[in-house]
């Protein structure tokens, strides 16, 4: 783990679509990360499933670590990565799909390569 302060923020986006049985387990991969300052960003393309009620359930569970967006229409994979990517305030950007799990220490990881590593 990093030891240097302040530690960057990271914002981990996820975007979904129709993903209800794998969202829940995909969002807490993210959200239970060993690395302490980290944002998830959750934008969905208009899910005909109950994919938007497991966010809101989590969402209003983890308010302070998470932002959520909820289309409107299915506007396809592009747009809906592009709304994700305009909500990040992060100083690393990680994807993740609705359907992903990201081991505990991989966020922790990848900023101590890229914080101690210039290439």
């Amino acid at each position: 783990m990093i030891k240097k302060y302040p530690l960057p923020l990271v914002s981990v986006i996820l975007i979904t679509y129709n993903q209800q049985k794998y969202v829940k387990s995909t969002m807490q991969s993210v959200l239970e990360q060993n690395y302490p300052n980290l944002e998830l960003i959750v934008s969905d393309d208009a899910s005909t499933d109950k994919t938007v009620e497991i966010i809101k359930s989590l969402s209003f569970q983890y308010k302070n670590r998470m932002v959520a967006n909820y289309n409107q229409k299915n506007e396809g994979i592009t747009k809906n990565c592009n709304r994700a990517l305009s909500l990040c305030s992060g100083n690393y950007i990680a994807f993740c799909g609705g359907d992903d799990i990201f081991l505990q220490n991989k966020i922790s990881t990848q900023v101590e390569i890229l914080e101690h590593h210039e290439n």
